[in-house]
């Protein structure tokens, strides 16, 4: 048995045209600075933002602020979705520092350059991993800096950035080496820094309490940027537009309420100004979402303009099931942007055209091997395919990527099972439910992995974990025994698995068949689970058992609240009280019917309320 579950999250980048500048500066220039991750978060972003606003001289830049808010979703069944949920989790979790999460950036943007780093500290050193993409591809650097100064790698990053880029024109080089890197997080820039993290997370509400705070502080005497951005943040709020109009667009994003029109209005000029390539997919995102189809469709045409933004329009025509998308997707097979191959991978999935998805994910696995999610769909396809061995290679080197991704251990658990590698499909369910022992399908499918083994005594309490989490009995999980008294004829510990699990449903007929086919093979009937056979089996041919309720029933305001007398209206009641049996035990599930009666011997409700109620094996009292 399979998990069905898919990842997914949100980021941004923007354009750079910094290669090949001359001296006269030809080109605007666009570069997108992701916010640094780090253990302590400040420095981190602290850092991110020194380095965009060292090469805002340069032209646009998308920093901290913008970067995160403003890369475009997808348009789904629903609503959107955005791109960066389908990177590796620890990636999305380390800031999307990896070549990978500077490509995404990159691509769904629009970008001619992205950056995404993440900071750790490293025996009294501060190490910062750098991803850098632009057209020529992905690259990584590592750099040092002493514990107290991440000032030093501001700089550093500056300098790196200049030669990756191939600044050449030395005016400008100068002027971006003139910026201040110092960072003093001891400081009140720290507060500021504080605001910008909150921006980038999507709290452009909190941000605001803080630079208010911070403008209390200092009696209004903020630097220039602290300052700009306060005042941007207050003409968003009265409908107002400043001369950085990226910034505003990504300010709008990250407010608690979002003003579509606003932000549509936003977008229109980026459009037209040709700043963004991201603002024309943005802005079929978001005129879908108010209905208005007709601009959507336009919006959608003009973004195809760049690779993510035909995909974008492919999985638009996918989900609202358009003509034009299969071919889009086709066309774009050839790309090398991974933006846009993981936006068609999910048109072909809305389209369920697993030959394309198949095709798409083999692409990416060549020129983004540091991604699972194509390992992850391919896994998926297999399954539905009856393709075991194509699921299980697929599934080995997911893990390897993603290896505390307990949906991958649990389906490779699976995948294992199917190809009959029973001690491999132990071994992948166990590490499942050691990374999150709440995985309810690792455990049926580690139960039934010893129960074809003939191994009652680790398969029962395997049963017993996944019951725990949901008393509710998972209905593949007794096809697959069912199936495995055909798979493995024999072998008597299926039947007893099948039997518990057919009593815990509540089918007491099926349950005696099986209890009865396990004894049947048994040759010495008072082995510990042929007693425990003996004995459920005499508790479901007994006759139902007598039921009663305890003296005393209270009726409390809350589930943990007092006992009251009376109560005024809207109160939440809860009833308590004991049910027991004189009997062997008390059933696997009971109804309970629930009335309220008046003074006058009246019903208050239209109909007595009804509440089923899962009880343990063996009990025989219960509150």
């Amino acid at each position: 048995m399979r998990d069905t579950c898919n990842l997914f999250v949100q980021k941004l980048c923007l354009s750079l045209l910094i290669l090949g500048l001359s001296s006269s500066l030809a080109f605007a220039a666009n570069l997108a600075v992701y916010p640094f991750s780090s253990p302590d978060i400040l420095t981190g972003v602290a850092i991110s933002e020194r380095v965009a606003s060292a090469f805002s001289p340069l032209g646009d830049v998308l920093g901290p602020v913008e970067t995160p808010s403003l890369i475009p979703p997808l348009v789904v069944e629903g609503g959107f979705l955005s791109p960066v949920v389908f990177l590796p989790s620890n990636v999305q979790a380390n800031g999307l520092a990896s070549p990978e999460g500077a490509a995404l950036v990159q691509g769904s943007l629009g970008a001619d350059a992205a950056v995404t780093g993440a900071l750790r500290f490293e025996d009294a050193r501060l190490v910062l991993e750098l991803f850098v993409a632009d057209f020529r591809g992905m690259r990584s650097y590592t750099l040092y800096a002493p514990e107290d100064n991440p000032g030093d790698l501001a700089e550093q990053t500056v300098a790196l950035l200049l030669r990756h880029l191939s600044v050449r024109n030395e005016r400008l080089i100068r002027r971006v080496l003139r910026t201040d890197t110092d960072i003093d997080l001891s400081s009140d820039y720290s507060e500021y820094v504080r605001a910008v993290a909150l921006i980038g997370g999507g709290f452009a509400n909190e941000a605001e309490a803080v630079l208010a705070s911070l403008a209390d502080e200092t009696d209004g005497e903020l630097p220039r940027a602290w300052r700009g951005l306060a005042l941007a943040l207050e003409g968003i709020r009265q409908g107002e537009a400043s001369r950085n109009v990226l910034r505003d667009a990504a300010l709008a994003l990250s407010l608690n309420e979002v003003n579509e029109q606003q932000v549509i209005g936003y977008f229109e000029t980026l459009a037209a100004d040709e700043v963004l390539p991201a603002a024309n997919v943005w802005l079929g995102t978001l005129r879908s979402d108010v209905n208005d189809r007709a601009g959507s469709n336009s919006a959608f045409e003009a973004a195809a303009t760049y690779p993510y933004g035909r995909a974008a329009r492919a999985t638009y025509l996918a989900v609202n099931r358009l003509e034009g998308a299969t071919d889009i997707i086709n066309q774009l097979t050839f790309e090398d942007d991974i933006a846009a191959l993981i936006a068609a991978s999910y048109a072909a999935f809305e389209l369920d055209e697993n030959g394309l998805e198949k095709t798409i994910h083999t692409r990416l696995n060549r020129i983004a091997p540091g991604l699972s999610y194509p390992f992850e769909r391919l896994s998926f396809i297999a399954f539905d395919e009856d393709d075991a061995d194509a699921a299980t290679q697929a599934l080995v080197v997911a893990t390897r990527i993603e290896p505390d991704e307990d949906l991958y251990w649990t389906n490779l658990g699976w995948s294992y099972y199917l190809q009959g590698r029973l001690e491999e499909s132990r071994i992948a369910s166990q590490r499942a439910v050691t990374l999150e022992p709440a995985q309810e399908i690792a455990w049926f499918n580690l139960g039934l992995a010893y129960a074809v083994d003939g191994d009652l005594e680790q398969a029962l309490p395997a049963y017993e974990s996944a019951l725990e989490l949901d008393p509710e009995v998972n209905d593949e999980a007794v096809v697959d025994l069912e199936n495995a008294l055909v798979d493995y004829p024999g072998v008597a510990g299926v039947n007893f698995a099948l039997a518990t699990l057919y009593e815990a449903e509540g089918r007491k007929d099926e349950s005696i068949d099986q209890f009865e086919a396990y004894l049947s093979q048994l040759e010495d009937d008072t082995s510990p689970f042929g007693r425990t056979a003996l004995q459920r089996l005499e508790v479901l041919r007994a006759p139902p058992p007598p039921l009663e309720i305890g003296d005393e029933v209270n009726v409390t305001l809350g589930r943990e609240g007092d006992v009251l007398s009376s109560f005024e209206p809207g109160d939440r009641i809860y009833p308590a009280f004991e049910l027991f049996t004189p009997g062997i035990e008390l059933p696997r599930m009971v109804m309970v019917s629930y009335d309220l009666i008046d003074p006058s011997g009246d019903s208050i409700l239209n109909e007595p309320l009804i509440q089923e109620s899962d009880i343990p094996q063996n009990v025989v009292a219960i509150d």
